[in-house]
Parts: C-alpha cells; structure tokens; sequence
C-alpha cells in the first residue's frame, strides 16, 4: 500500500514539473514577443520621425544588397533598415533583400518577427526582395553538414549536450537546405558586387558567404550590442578577421600610426583598470581560499560567434581541455581538484 502511494507521489509529482514547464516556456516566449513587439513599434516611431525622401539622386550606380534577417527577437533587423537608410539617403544604389525563410525551432516567434519586420520594410522607398520569392535549386548537402553543427553548438550553448544538438540539427538542417536553395537562385537572378550582411554563421546569414566567394561579391558583416557596433570586409565581423588588413594600412600612414597608438594606449589602461567598454570582472575576485595550489584556466565561450568555428588544432574545447589538465599535471606540481 505504501509503495502504491509512493508511485502515485511520484506521478503526481513528474506531472506538476512537466505542467510547471510548460507554462514556464508559454510565459517565456509571450514575453520575448512582447519585448520585440514593443522595440517594433519603437523603430516604427522613429520611421515615421525621420524625413526620408522618395526619390534620391543616386550618385553611385554600383548595387548594394543589404539583407534584413529576422534574428533571435533582437534589434538586428533594425541595425539593418538603419544602415539601409544611411546609404540611400547618400545616393547609393541599394536594394533590400529580406530573408522570410522559416529558421529554428520556434516557427511561431520566428512568423511574428518576420511580419512585423515586412510591415516596417513594405513603407520604404526602397527596392524590396523576399528570398521566398525565388525558386529551389539543386544543391548539395556537404557545405550544409558543417554550418548546421555551428548552429546547433551555438543555440544549446555548447558541446556537451548532445541529444539536444541532434534534435535541432534534425529540424535545422532542413531549414537550411531550402534556404541555401533558395539562395542560389538569388545569386543566379540578381547581379551585385557587395552584400551587407549581419552575422555571419547563425541562421541563413551562415550560407551567404557560400555564394560571395563563388560569385566573388564582397561581404561586408557587421556585429552590434546596445553601445556598440563592429563592421568587417572579411569574413565574421565578431572573428576580426580584417585586423591583419587594417593594421597593414595604419602601420603605413603615419599620422594614423601616432592616433591608434595614443588610443591604444588609453583603451590598455582602461583595461587594466577594468572599466573599459567590454569588461566583465569590475572587481579583483579574493583567490586566499585556494591558497597557492591552483591554477587559472581561461576559456572562451565556445558558442559564441567570436570563437565559433575557428578550432585549428583540436576539433572541440573538451578535447584541449582534458589536454591542456593533463599537460599541466605532468609538467607542474599542481594537483587535480
């Protein structure tokens, strides 16, 4: 009798977390929802405020394509509209192309950024193209292999997790391949020497530079928070790949030399100091509890876009850091902990 109860507690009791759960998920997603449903109607305000002409005089005839990508309920889709803007009120030749292409595993988040990102698109005087548009291609599923793991390692937050990587490989992938379908018939239709593009490896933005380097069109990507915003020629903006590029040309120009390093400079003691503009650690943390016998072990966030799918020598940060332990254990007299 007893045993009887305790399996209908224990029910009861799977039951009330799973419940719990899911009403957790429901409040969750009606919270991001309204949190971008408010940033809408906030870029909207500034649409409507801001003095856009109708027509232009375009005083540079070579096209740019700037991609609007609905992104995780984010602000990037606006950094996008914003930068088209720029250009068009400079006379460039631009043309919007929105990405409308179901992404992840929440169609239903994904539906509402997207219809809120076209109602915003649709009243600008701006030539607008939608990537559903375009028919399917043949293409090959190689390349897809590599950028769906990205994608999957970046949405659980990690390696480790693997039964969850799996699952939202299995819904992804096929997510991408029509995507990169579609993609190809873009690049087959439309002529341009530049594409503006947010990203780089999540979602469809991970497929553009496929087609960039084939049609050899330039990519220029950008990567932004709340008090910042990176741009790059080459490659993932977050990767800072272009930096070898740029250093190259200040090392050439004198006056320019002087400035990075006077800047330099000031943004190393800012660092020291911990109160530069990306600083995590604003305290000295007390390390007296571990006495001597330890060591410090820095990682990076290996789903993050700064770091995601740069490994060189080891195939996962598991694997360098089960490496680097036992190196140190060898070669050191710290000890294991």
């Amino acid at each position: 009798m007893i045993n009887k109860k305790n399996r209908l507690t224990d029910r009861i009791i799977i039951v009330s977390r799973l419940i719990a759960g899911k009403i957790n998920s429901i409040t969750i997603r009606i919270r991001k929802f309204i949190e971008f449903f408010y940033d809408y109607l906030q870029f909207k305000k500034f649409i409507k405020n801001q003095k856009i002409d109708k027509e232009v005089e375009v005083v540079d005839d070579e096209k740019i394509c700037i991609t609007v990508i609905p992104w995780l309920g984010s602000a990037v889709p606006w950094y996008s509209v914003t930068i088209a803007l720029m250009l068009y009120e400079k006379g460039r030749s631009i043309f919007i192309l929105f990405d409308d292409m179901p992404f992840g595993d929440d169609n239903l988040y994904h539906r509402l950024q997207s219809k809120l990102v076209f109602n915003i698109l649709i009243k600008l005087p701006i030539k607008l193209i939608k990537l559903s548009d375009y028919q399917s291609s043949k293409i090959t599923d190689n390349e897809i292999d590599n950028l769906t793991k990205l994608n999957s390692l970046h949405a659980i937050h990690g390696e480790n997790n693997l039964i969850a990587r799996q699952s939202y490989e299995k819904i992804i992938k096929e997510q991408l391949s029509l995507i990169c379908s579609k993609i190809a018939s873009f690049y087959e239709e439309e002529k341009f020497p530049k594409i503006f593009l947010p990203g780089g490896i999540w979602g469809s933005s991970c497929i553009f530079p496929l087609f960039a380097k084939k049609t050899n069109t330039q990519i220029i990507t950008y990567d932004a928070g709340e008090s910042r915003f990176v741009l790059s020629i080459f490659g993932v903006a977050a990767q800072l790949q272009d930096i070898p590029y740029s250093f190259n040309k200040i090392l050439k120009n004198p006056q320019e030399k002087k400035f990075a390093i006077r800047r330099g400079l000031h943004q190393l003691e800012k660092r020291r100091a911990g109160n530069d503009m990306i600083s995590y650690f604003k305290q000295a943390t007390d390390t007296s509890q571990f006495g001597d016998d330890y060591y410090l072990m820095l990682l990076n966030s290996v789903w993050d876009s700064a770091t995601l799918g740069l490994h060189t020598v080891y195939n996962s940060m598991n694997e360098w850091i089960f490496d680097t332990i036992e190196w140190i254990l060898k070669n050191t007299e710290k000890k294991s902990s």
